[in-house]
């Protein structure tokens, strides 16, 4: 499923959105790391609510900040938001959260900026650590898997950002996808639909459900998520 953000989108949406005002965004910033607290981890977005969103690998550095002018609302960010922004990340959190599925947003090159916006303010309220890729025409197999580096006298392959994305149950984002070579395409293509992916120091990435059937391979994180 394709979401279209244009602006003669934005404008014939406008109406259809604007009874996701009387709905709150309601989210819940864990402040402490005991297992025994009494913290509310759910996420609400019109009517679609998680209770406990995935909190990645405990790396806390790469959790987009909220804006300060939205870290100041708390519970309720709505009067801060355009109606459709709400439409979107509303759709956003079904798709990641409750159907389990990547997400895509199309509009046209002057908005490629609100599209970051969307994408950073959807994992900065659910907490979800992000690998970010700008991908460019000069963007290699290597940048998507791994590329061999000099270590201690010594080579190692380094894992790139989608391969600690799968690995760690993170979101990944693909900023400017539209400008991918065909010579990659085949990479993203087999991650996305298949999550599987050759690596370069012989082993390979595979779906849960490939891994729990054949107990081969190295198992996708179940939270991983891609988005561009």
């Amino acid at each position: 499923m394709m979401f279209t953000i244009a602006r003669t989108a934005f404008r014939r949406r406008r109406r259809a959105c604007e009874p996701l005002l009387s709905v709150p965004i309601r989210y819940y910033v864990r402040t402490s790391t005991n297992a025994f607290d009494n913290f509310d981890n759910s996420v609400t977005i019109g009517d679609i609510k998680v209770d406990n969103p995935p909190r990645g690998s405990n790396a806390p550095h790469l959790v987009p900040n909220l804006p300060s002018r939205l870290e100041e609302c708390h519970e309720d960010i709505n009067a801060s938001l355009p109606p459709c922004h709400l439409s979107h990340l509303r759709w956003m959190l079904q798709k990641d959260m409750i159907l389990g599925q990547d997400f895509l947003l199309l509009g046209t090159p002057n908005l490629a900026r609100e599209r970051r916006h969307l994408m950073l303010l959807y994992a900065a309220l659910l907490g979800r650590e992000i690998e970010w890729v700008s991908v460019s025409r000069d963007t290699s197999e290597a940048d998507l898997k791994q590329r061999k580096e000099v270590f201690n006298n010594g080579t190692r392959y380094v894992n790139q950002a989608p391969v600690r994305a799968a690995l760690n149950g993170r979101l990944l984002v693909l900023d400017g996808l539209e400008k991918a070579e065909r010579n990659v395409l085949p990479t993203l293509n087999n991650l996305l639909e298949n999550r599987e992916l050759p690596l370069d120091d012989g082993s390979m990435l595979v779906s849960p459900d490939t891994y729990d059937a054949h107990k081969m391979g190295i198992s996708v994180h179940p939270d991983f998520r891609v988005a561009a």
